[in-house]
């Protein structure tokens, strides 16, 4: 099933997260207020420790939201992308179906976030270690700079490879969590460089979109400040703030879609190396928490004193 057909016919999550990043923008915006006209008051000094209680505010908010509810809404859309790969269709009520099977999976956005974190911290590990396994290039000249760009656009990547690894544990619906976790992230390991390869060169793209985004909206922005007497300067608050929104809705699931789906075709023909288990890990002290929790855990992801084993 094609990526764009999954992307646009999914579009109840993208809109779920496009209201969410709304309603953090909005609150973030009501306090920026109070704070702004109070700081301006007093000294530069003073608004400037204003502006930054401000902005770790605005980020306490951020947080809270992504993980209360953001992660639901992401579990939700990565469990339809599977289902509709695996079918080659789109479930029907397919919103109600995404947050369904994340209840039986995961039963708390707690629980999603604790998988996600542990995939998060084992999938960069690992990469870490094949980079380094790779050193080797450094010595040509004047690779250093292509090899950081590089690095750049592979670190956003692995963002979007934890999704998939979680992807996994709802196509393999009969283990238990962990494992199926597990699993996935071998399963990533072995197609490493296609996958990989897929998910910078769409990140590259979008992120070159994104900044057009970003210098358009600066620019409105600049226009309607400026007629409202206030810096323009002031226009890359909002410029900003906007831009994550588009991303964490439009680009974020854009190119989630379009990794899983890469990653969908490869997992169901691939025969899992057993030997990989070990090494991967020696590599990562995350996965061998994953691959060991999965080994010994045969109650529901949200029992609490399983999870308070990790």
């Amino acid at each position: 099933m094609r990526a764009s057909t999954i992307y646009f016919n999914t579009m109840k999550f993208v809109w779920m997260k496009l209201l969410l990043g709304m309603g953090v923008v909005f609150i973030a915006g009501v306090l920026f207020v109070p704070f702004f006209f109070i700081g301006m008051m007093f000294e530069f000094s003073v608004f400037i420790i204003l502006m930054l209680v401000w902005l770790s505010s605005a980020y306490g908010i951020k947080v809270l939201v992504a993980h209360y509810f953001g992660y639901m809404v992401k579990a939700g859309h990565v469990a339809v992308i599977t289902e509709s790969m695996i079918h080659g269709k789109i479930p029907e009520h397919y919103f109600a179906f995404g947050l369904q099977r994340v209840k039986e999976r995961f039963v708390s956005s707690s629980a999603f976030f604790l998988v996600d974190q542990l995939i998060s911290g084992a999938v960069r590990q690992i990469q870490s270690q094949m980079e380094r396994l790779g050193g080797w290039l450094n010595g040509v000249p004047g690779i250093g700079f292509f090899i950081q760009i590089l690095n750049l656009f592979i670190s956003i990547s692995l963002n979007y490879i934890d999704e998939c690894c979680l992807g996994y544990t709802f196509y393999k619906n009969s283990e238990n969590t962990f494992k199926s976790a597990a699993d996935g992230v071998v399963i990533y390991a072995q197609n490493w460089k296609t996958i990989l390869k897929n998910a910078a060169m769409t990140t590259a793209l979008v992120l070159m979109l994104m900044v057009g985004v970003m210098i358009s909206l600066f620019l409105g922005f600049s226009v309607l400040f400026s007629a409202i007497n206030i810096s323009a300067g002031f226009a890359i608050i909002p410029a900003v703030f906007t831009t994550i929104v588009i991303k964490y809705a439009f680009i974020d699931s854009w190119i989630l879609v379009k990794t899983m789906c890469i990653y969908m075709e490869l997992a169901p023909q691939t025969t899992i190396s057993f030997d990989l288990y070990a090494k991967l890990s020696k590599f990562s002290t995350q996965f061998k928490k994953l691959y060991q929790q999965g080994a010994v855990d045969d109650e529901p992801i949200g029992d609490m004193q399983s999870m308070s084993q990790i």
